[in-house]
């Protein structure tokens, strides 16, 4: 299967590149980050690829085609990756990158990349999930890992007002700073 889920992915990105560069684009402008399209489409391929597992096993638990999976994973990686600004590309670049001047820092140690990208994982998500209540455990997980990642698609998916919504989720926001901040987690 990992030959076929490689094939896959590689047909996924060739066949709908346009879109997913536009879908990069349009994420970047409204989170005013400053990597390009291509870097945060290259670091979502990269996160496909090595999370294969994870990927195929949502397709078989949710049975859907993977071609629709990849489409989720590739949502919710994007959008989480330019909205968090602890997110593995956002890090990266603002340690390599002076916020003055964009110049390279030459003194950056690069062996630290792989232990700092450690700190919001999938556990650190798993347990902040684990400390909210019923209510808020269905929407965050709606939310960040089924891919309704938009207020019209959250509120579609809980069947309330697009209002209602955007609420939600910045009442989630509001409550994963909290827990951020209450158990020291930089």
């Amino acid at each position: 299967m990992e030959n076929e889920y490689k094939t896959e992915l590689d047909y996924y990105f060739n066949t709908n590149y346009k879109q997913l560069v536009k879908n990069c684009k349009f994420l970047i402008i409204k989170s005013k980050s400053k990597f390009t399209e291509e870097d945060l489409l290259t670091e979502t391929y990269l996160y496909l690829d090595k999370n294969k597992d994870k990927v195929i096993t949502f397709a078989e638990e949710n049975k859907l085609t993977l071609n629709h999976v990849l489409y989720i994973f590739f949502k919710r990686y994007t959008t989480m990756s330019c909205i968090w600004k602890n997110s593995d590309i956002n890090r990266f670049n603002s340690k390599l990158y002076d916020s003055k001047d964009l110049t390279i820092l030459e003194d950056y140690n690069y062996n630290n990349i792989e232990i700092e990208d450690e700190i919001y994982n999938e556990e650190f998500i798993d347990q902040f999930i684990d400390s909210l209540n019923k209510e808020d455990k269905i929407c965050f997980i709606a939310y960040y890992k089924d891919g309704y990642n938009t207020y019209k698609q959250l509120g579609e998916y809980l069947n309330i007002s697009l209002c209602s919504g955007r609420n939600i989720v910045k009442d989630l926001n509001n409550k994963m700073k909290q827990y951020i901040k209450i158990n020291n987690i930089h």
